[in-house]
């Protein structure tokens, strides 16, 4: 990596974009192109750059870990709170035209693409002319989701061309989005014969470029966002085929290429949208029953439950630290990511239900049972992390991290916590009772998000980072801290589809969804 791009720079960046993993691909391909003096050719790419990213890597300069906030004073309390973290300001960037729209005619203009044939090649600033399949491919991706932010730069279609050849291209266009289809959907809405539609569908969902499900013997696929998404299965795909360890990133060719795929760029020049909307993508949840206030933790706000209610459970490594192991830095929280004492377990990312067969089908996650899943996560737990998962009812994926190498949550931590969905990012608020305080800095030394310091008097003042998971309340010793349910969390998505539908319309509404026609990139 180049001795200009510090972790604190990189973090920073990780916060400006849609999360983490968004923003690692775009700035070290932009490493890399940098210092091979050109664009990065991606399909017959060789590991030069991954190789130049080890060779000058400084661990001490270049990945200080390190995350100091530089203003604590505006905090989460009962009867303090910064100017965003009420209710109305997940609404406060909605454009006035989009305000009292009707869902279905937001939906309507989310599902209103610029056509193929009014798009041209994309010229990057070095000459080299991306085909308009593609062009169209990243508009038709951007409309899933969080999207991958409107207008693209220099490096914005290197995953794409990396991943889909222009054939692979074609079919998806030619696919809806925001729902689920099947093979006869998809040869009446192409043109296809059904047999070829079969063959295409099959093949690239078993690529990890579109999601497929057996609903009842029947079987649909839907088109995958970028996150949670194709990156997350393809850096796993890349991963696991090349000899990867599901338990300790290791192994030169499975980090290699690891490396190589996380090194593709696919963002925007426009600022990622994940913690700009009424609900971020992730959510947190409180880590037990014990750090409420309440009896028992509010509807969809349990993780134990959630594992309880699914028969079907893989695991999955971390693909987030999975991304920093491939850059050379197998580090979380000052220790080593291996499963020892002190570190963070690699293993932690669930998938339920029909989402655990296709990782289990496609190789990229193993079955483990509910009581094994319980076990890992209560355990990971106590050594300081944090649960969450997608914001969904039927949640079909969960992870459990680490606000030092989370993408999601060091992007949260990175921007100060200074989104829309703020007081989205969880469903309760911390109660804090100065009057109870002994001043230990137990808490200070737990918080997985370094959200929590010392005011001059002594106390404790919360900054605007805090994701409330209650990890604080589990080490105070006097009970000088709960959560406490909100009681107004927004309605989620019923499922998958749904959820990333839902930021879709919201994104809309905030004029974060445009396509772009192509012509010259600067």
């Amino acid at each position: 990596m180049s001795e200009n791009v510090s972790r604190r720079s990189f973090v920073g960046l990780m916060g400006m974009g849609m999360m983490g993993a968004v923003a690692a691909n775009t700035i070290m391909a932009t490493q890399a192109n940098a210092s091979g003096g050109e664009a990065l050719q991606l399909r017959d790419a060789d590991s030069s750059a991954w190789d130049n990213i080890l060779k000058n890597r400084d661990p001490e300069k270049d990945f200080a870990l390190q995350f100091e906030l530089e203003d604590p004073s505006e905090y989460w309390g009962e009867n303090v709170a910064a100017p965003h973290t009420t209710r109305e300001s997940a609404y406060g960037n909605i454009l006035p035209e989009m305000a009292d729209v009707p869902r279905s005619d937001v939906l309507d203009m989310v599902l209103d693409e610029l056509p193929l044939e009014e798009i041209e090649d994309v010229v990057l600033p070095d000459g080299t002319v991306v085909p308009k399949v593609y062009v169209k491919l990243r508009n038709h991706i951007n409309r899933i989701g969080s999207g991958i932010g409107s207008t693209p730069g220099p490096t914005s279609y290197q995953m794409l061309m990396y991943l889909w050849s222009e054939e692979d291209a074609q079919h998806e266009i030619e696919m809806p989005i925001l729902t689920y289809f099947d093979a006869n959907e998809y040869h009446h809405s192409s043109g296809r014969p059904l047999d070829e539609c079969k063959e295409i569908l099959e093949d690239m969902a078993n690529r990890n470029l579109i999601m497929k499900a057996n609903h009842s013997g029947h079987m649909v696929y839907h088109l995958l966002p970028h996150i949670n998404g194709f990156w997350e299965f393809n850096e796993l795909r890349a991963y696991f085929q090349n000899g990867g360890n599901n338990k300790i990133p290791e192994g030169e060719d499975a980090l290699k290429a690891a490396a190589m795929f996380d090194m593709q760029g696919i963002g925007g020049k426009d600022p990622g949208s994940s913690f700009n909307i009424e609900v971020p993508l992730f959510h947190t949840y409180p880590v037990s029953v014990d750090v409420v206030e309440e009896d028992e933790l509010a509807p969809f706000m349990d993780w134990k439950r959630i594992i309880e209610e699914n028969e079907k459970i893989t695991v999955s490594p971390c693909q987030c630290r999975l991304m920093w192991a491939s850059f050379g830095l197998p580090m979380c929280n000052g220790v080593d990511i291996a499963e020892t004492e002190e570190g963070h377990p690699f293993e932690t990312c669930l998938s339920f239900g029909e989402l655990a067969e296709y990782f289990a089908e496609t190789g990229i996650g193993r079955y483990i049972t509910q009581e094994e899943a319980i076990a890992l996560y209560e355990e990971g737990m106590r050594r300081g992390m944090v649960p969450e998962s997608l914001s969904m009812k039927d949640v079909d994926i969960m992870c459990m991290c680490h606000g030092d190498c989370c993408g999601n949550l060091s992007g949260w931590k990175a921007q100060r916590g200074a989104g829309y969905s703020n007081v989205n990012i969880n469903a309760y608020l911390l109660k804090y009772f100065p009057d109870k305080c002994i001043q230990c800095g137990a808490c200070i030394e737990r918080c997985p998000m370094q959200a929590i310091s010392f005011d001059e008097d002594g106390y404790c003042l919360h900054n605007n980072t805090c994701v409330r998971c209650g990890q604080c309340v589990t080490v105070c010793p006097v009970d000088a801290r709960i959560l406490k349910y909100r009681g107004d969390f927004p309605e989620m998505g019923r499922d998958y589809v749904d959820a990333v539908e839902t930021i879709a319309i919201d994104r809309m509404r905030r004029g974060m969804i445009k396509d772009f026609p192509g012509g010259a990139i600067e």
